[in-house]
């Protein structure tokens, strides 16, 4: 399944609801965030729910960004993509970098609904 591809905008609520919309371009609804609620029952501020539609409408920004800082990290430890890291073959290059490939590929997985396949 693919996600609605970007840019996508956020639009304020003119109501009581304090809602901020998530739209594409095309101003197609993508999602809204509105009276958030935390584990406690308090209600998120404004700001907190600004921000976490920022980050929402920022997600395929996001993942384009890191799919494509992947690729390229995969050439600094000797990797033709993160599958090979995938199919346990031995990387070259400095631990830290092959960890941020792992958690990388984890997170693209999780965005893109393939979470199963790398477990």
């Amino acid at each position: 399944m693919t996600y609605t591809p970007g840019p996508w905008d956020i639009h304020e609520a003119n109501d009581r609801n304090d809602a901020f919309y998530i739209t594409h371009k095309n101003r197609r609804g993508i999602g809204s965030i509105s009276n958030s609620f935390n584990d406690d029952g308090d209600q998120y501020t404004s700001a907190e729910d600004a921000a976490n539609a920022r980050l929402i409408a920022a997600a395929p920004d996001l993942l384009e960004a890191l799919e494509e800082s992947v690729a390229e990290l995969c050439l600094s430890i000797n990797f033709n993509d993160a599958a090979d890291l995938n199919a346990g073959e031995e990387p070259d290059g400095d631990p830290d970098t092959i960890a941020i490939v792992g958690r990388a590929e984890a997170a693209i997985a999780k965005a893109t609904g393939q979470e199963e396949e790398h477990v």
